[in-house]
């Protein structure tokens, strides 16, 4: 820009994904997303540093189709999801699901050691308004990037279940089959 020293250029990157998003834990759009901020500080003139900000994601089209219900296994982390239903508000969680001999699909919490050693078939993801919360895009794309699950149990076409607990909506958590969609467009 004319007028303006480059000396004075600072960056500084913020919500930067630890190694990838294989991270074991909670839920976080930091482990998807990159912050980077740049201040501008003009030479001369008495003019305001100039602020930019510019938010990356990772190009990630998944696509959500409803499903029927799903049988959920009767395990303690089952009836504490199923209680999220009848409340507002509270944190967002997520975690993996596997599948018993039944084909129940049992939840599974994303720290649980359990997780990394079985058939894991999607996710879960609680405490959101719907299934376009962009938390349930990062869990996606968390689990699709994951090299630590030792066994994903998915389609030839890497689809994987969601089961949704959406706050407020008692009854059954919501079902989908999550695919992710190769060659999308970017979008600004």
């Amino acid at each position: 820009m004319p007028g303006h020293n480059n000396t004075g250029l600072y960056t500084a990157a913020a919500f930067q994904p630890g190694p990838g998003c294989n991270q074991r834990g909670g839920l976080s759009l930091k482990q998807v997303m990159r912050l980077r901020v740049t201040v501008d500080t003009p030479a001369a003139d008495n003019s305001p540093p100039q602020l930019q900000g510019l938010l990356m994601m990772p190009k990630a089209d998944v696509r959500l189709t409803p499903l029927y219900a799903k049988r959920v296994c009767s395990v303690p982390l089952s009836g504490v999801l199923a209680d999220t239903l009848k409340q507002p508000g509270g944190n967002p969680q997520d975690g993996f699901l596997s599948m018993d001999q039944a084909r129940n699909v049992v939840p599974l919490l994303a720290d649980d050691p359990q997780a990394y050693g079985v058939p894991v078939v999607g996710i879960w993801v609680a405490g959101v308004s719907s299934a376009a919360h962009p938390l349930v895009w990062a869990a996606c794309v968390r689990f699709v990037a994951s090299q630590q699950l030792a066994d994903k149990a998915v389609l030839a076409d890497q689809s994987f279940l969601l089961l949704l607990y959406a706050q407020g909506r008692p009854g059954q958590p919501s079902c989908y089959e999550c695919r992710p969609r190769r060659g999308a467009r970017e979008r600004a």
